[in-house]
């Protein structure tokens, strides 16, 4: 699998030259390691057929929702393992791969560059796993759970590897890029993994067939995910352009409910909120004003009927039935999170408050960068508290070291006045 962001080795990014650099020569350390120790000849034909199947998965990206493109390659991994000496294995895959991506480039527009340095990151991966497979070999394990065993260190190595590429050259957390990556594409790559186990186990009775066979039913697989992927990212883009609407009348609001749900959804991950929990938060703060449509916020008395639009908003929500979590969200942004019995009506409340507070301190920092201040945690809890009552300490905390590590009111495209 690869991630291929669109200007990440640019000649302006340094982040992104110096990781390719040691990507690259990482690898070129691994393969050569392999050289030097490996002992197997070479198999052409056998080797054609696993770079086939390496340029076929590489050449298949997956589109992500936020717009990046991974590949998954666990198949033709396995089949590497399984079949071919280390250097062979090794050299096999970085050709295969950088074909693949190459070929594919222009849906990408990645640079000849970033498909080098992906390339490099797999040879790596795949070199560990090697190495994890004839260390094992003392242990007595059985064919399947040694070749379940490489590919996990090698689906390991490599997701890690892709999710550090990423947090390193966009200066973002890596618990947060990890986390992000291993829940949108867990599946897809358990599913080529197993059909990697299933290719060692037939091969013997299938012979050169299995190859083929396996890569074909991978890339349906593949295809498969990514017509569900294309799916969703027409569900997101859909209720993004939802959360534009409430947001066209007033200028100095636009990017308003996206930012609160940046925010909100980070604040949701530190209080440890499932992976669809977390979906549904995304939606109900990028929706959270939806009934607000038509409303003056320069007229005080909008803001005294917020309970009422915010019900009238959740209406329009539960007409769709995958956002019925998200509109018993925005249905309790001022409610008062007690306790509950039901733990669907408890989250619901806790995400309420949490896209409360988010939106407060969003208006906050906005208007401390319109006037040039700057806004200190202290004065961030104080506005919450005094805006909106009592928010649970808990919640409050997140979402006041959220706004700091973010760094809203520096980065957020919001002229300051001077």
């Amino acid at each position: 699998m690869t991630r291929e962001p669109d200007t990440a080795y640019s000649s302006r990014d340094s982040r992104g030259l110096w990781w390719g650099v040691a990507a690259v020569s990482t690898a070129v350390i691994s393969l050569g390691t392999a050289i030097v120790v490996s002992h197997g000849g070479w198999n052409l034909p056998l080797a054609l057929e696993v770079g086939l199947a390496a340029a076929v998965t590489a050449a298949l990206g997956l589109r992500l929702p936020r717009g990046d493109v991974v590949r998954v390659d666990a198949l033709a991994a396995s089949a590497a393992l399984a079949l071919l000496a280390p250097a062979a294995g090794m050299i096999t895959l970085f050709f295969g791969c950088l074909t693949g991506m190459y070929l594919s480039r222009r849906m990408t527009r990645s640079s000849p560059v970033s498909v080098l340095v992906d390339s490099s990151r797999h040879v790596t991966a795949l070199g560990l796993a090697y190495l994890v497979k004839y260390s094992a070999v003392t242990l007595s394990l059985t064919e399947v759970a040694l070749a379940g065993l490489a590919i996990a260190v090698y689906a390991c190595v490599e997701l890690s590897s892709l999710a550090a590429q990423q947090a390193f050259t966009s200066a973002t957390g890596y618990s947060v890029v990890a986390g992000s990556m291993f829940r949108s594409v867990w599946q897809i790559y358990l599913g080529q993994a197993c059909l990697g186990i299933a290719l060692a186990v037939v091969y013997p009775s299938m012979g050169a067939w299995a190859i083929p066979v396996m890569t074909i039913l991978g890339a349906i697989l593949l295809n498969g995910f990514a017509l569900y992927l294309r799916v969703k990212i027409a569900y997101q883009e859909t209720i993004a352009a939802l959360a534009k609407v409430s947001e066209l009348h007033l200028a100095n609001r636009r990017g308003h409910s996206e930012r609160v749900a940046n925010m909100a959804v980070s604040v949701g991950r530190r209080l440890a909120m499932t992976p669809h929990s977390l979906e549904a938060l995304n939606y109900a703060a990028l929706l959270h004003e939806i009934g607000s449509l038509g409303r003056d916020f320069e007229d005080p008395a909008a803001h005294e009927d917020v309970a009422g639009w915010a019900e009238k908003g959740a209406e329009i929500l539960r007409a769709v039935p995958f956002l019925e979590d998200a509109a018993e969200m925005v249905s309790c942004q001022h409610e008062v999170v007690g306790a509950s019995r039901d733990e669907r009506a408890r989250v619901s409340q806790i995400g309420g408050a949490i896209i409360r507070a988010c939106c407060v301190v969003e208006d906050e920092l906005r208007g401390a960068s319109e006037s040039g201040e700057l806004s200190d945690s202290p004065r961030l809890v104080d506005r919450v508290n005094s805006a909106e009552g009592r928010i649970p300490e808990e919640i409050l905390r997140a979402v006041v070291l959220v706004a700091e590590q973010m760094r809203v009111y520096e980065t957020r495209a919001v002229p300051t006045k001077r």
